[in-house]
């Protein structure tokens, strides 16, 4: 081998090299280090008590880690659109109030996939909203038109429980909670069913 092929095949390797170091993980989460034992999360109710789930600014409905909110902020005017569709000082004071940040700057209330009721969204589509934030801004979404027969059950919004997160979408609801730990029986669509969460 020459040491020209050589070098070409060591620049290779050190690029494939760094790609995967820079980009391998396919997570948008930014360059700080995830804290040992983080636990992965897509909502608050899968975390401990007193911590909710941090997700990287834009992801609101990506995946996270469960953290403790701030106990205090400076006071610095740095606006951020908070997931909740409300504007906060800074990503500090989201953060303090349990609220990722969807983009920096102010909020614009008139964007026009934001909805506060499924009246402000097409017939085809309702107002999908943060896990627990009924009466917060969501987003215009299409209704899903087939769930899985997956018993996962939930509060919707609108205080019905539904088998799973896609069967209250298809409803028009956002979820309020999960059911959780509870351990009874609950009638829906006329068959008993029991309520238990993994």
């Amino acid at each position: 081998m020459n040491s020209q092929q050589d070098l070409r095949r060591t620049t290779f390797l050190l690029l494939t090299l760094g790609l995967l170091v820079v980009g391998g993980s396919g997570s948008t989460r930014s360059c700080e280090p995830v804290p040992e034992g983080a636990v992965e999360c897509f909502s608050d109710f899968e975390c401990p008590a007193g911590q909710y789930c941090e997700k990287p600014v834009g992801a609101c409905r990506g995946a996270g880690f469960c953290a403790t909110p701030p106990e205090g902020c400076i006071t610095l005017w740095d606006p951020v659109c908070g997931c909740d569709g409300n504007t906060y000082g800074n990503a500090c004071e989201a953060a303090a109030a349990r609220v990722n940040v969807a983009s920096e700057g102010e909020c614009d209330p008139q964007a026009p996939d934001r909805c506060r009721t499924n009246i402000d969204c097409p017939r085809s589509e309702y107002c999908a909203k943060e896990t627990g934030d009924c009466d917060g801004v969501g987003r215009c979404e299409p209704r899903p038109e087939m769930c899985i027969d997956l018993w996962d059950p939930v509060f919707g919004c609108d205080g019905v429980i539904y088998s799973n997160k896609c069967y209250a979408a298809r409803a028009g609801q956002s979820v309020d909670g999960h059911i959780g730990l509870l351990n009874y029986k609950v009638e829906i669509e006329g068959v008993t069913q029991g309520a238990f969460r993994k």
